[in-house]
């Protein structure tokens, strides 16, 4: 399940594909039938669009050809492990030491490092926020550089 409060704002992700794209990088973005809601922030710039195109195992296809997966805490994270796909996972509300292991093939960004807050799911509910801070402050130039390190 994804929610609102483990996503990275989407126009940090629009930020980051027009980062990416300045390099040409093939970007595919992926997710369930529900979440076409994406596009709008994603408008004019270059990706494909795999939004609603494949089931688990295709999305797992998918992965074991891509150099790297950028994503919130969310399934395809632990997917990419199976596809045996490098990811780097973004993280706020949720300890991420909980979710991956250090010998995963996974770079971690856990935002919100001053915040007292972080972490504020305590596995059943979350901490009431209506700001996501601890997401917002991992910016997209840190993610862009962090997914050059990976992908050169």
């Amino acid at each position: 399940e994804d929610d609102g409060l483990r996503r990275w704002p989407m126009e940090h992700y629009a930020e980051l594909v027009k980062k990416l794209n300045a390099h040409s990088f093939q970007i595919a973005i992926t997710g369930s039938q529900g979440d076409a809601w994406v596009l709008p922030y994603l408008e004019g710039l270059e990706f494909a669009n795999c939004i609603g195109q494949f089931d688990l195992l295709g999305l797992i296809g998918l992965l074991q050809h891509c150099k790297l997966l950028i994503t919130h805490d969310s399934g395809p994270l632990h997917l990419a492990k199976l596809a045996g796909c490098r990811a780097l996972a973004l993280f706020g509300p949720t300890n991420p030491w909980e979710k991956v292991s250090l010998e995963e093939r996974v770079r971690v960004l856990w935002g919100g490092e001053r915040l007292a807050c972080r972490p504020c799911y305590n596995g059943k509910t979350y901490a009431s926020c209506l700001e996501n801070r601890c997401l917002a402050e991992i910016l997209p130039q840190t993610v862009y550089l962090e997914a050059l390190s990976l992908l050169t």
